[in-house]
């Protein structure tokens, strides 16, 4: 059996680069993920540590899975610089502009193709 050390700061502050990204507030995705702020304020305050039913609320709001968050995605996959860049814009877009950019791509790929 493997264990791995979950640093809380660190997922945290992967949870506030998320929420910068995306432009939402703490008090709006606790709001939304039916968490209470004193939770994440006391997690800010590095007083506690969220339980995974909390942190899976949260990335359900924040549309990433808990794998991203906790930055232990057994499947992960080594980005270039310029990868990184579109992934982080793409955390920044509403779920419409992700389906349109979607269809464009895949638009792309098909002229590639012919």
């Amino acid at each position: 059996m493997s264990y791995v050390y979950l640093d809380p700061n660190k997922i945290y502050d992967r949870f506030e680069k998320l929420l910068e990204k995306k432009g939402l507030t703490v008090y709006s995705v606790a709001k939304d993920a039916g968490v209470s702020y004193g939770t994440i304020y006391k997690w800010r305050q590095r007083r506690t540590v969220p339980t995974l039913t909390v942190l899976d609320s949260l990335c359900n709001i924040l549309d990433v899975p808990i794998t991203y968050l906790l930055g232990t995605d057994d499947e992960s996959v080594h980005l270039d610089e310029k990868e990184k860049q579109v992934f982080d814009i793409w955390l920044g877009l509403s779920a419409e502009q992700k389906d349109v950019l979607f269809e464009l791509m895949k638009t792309m790929v098909k002229h590639n193709d012919d």
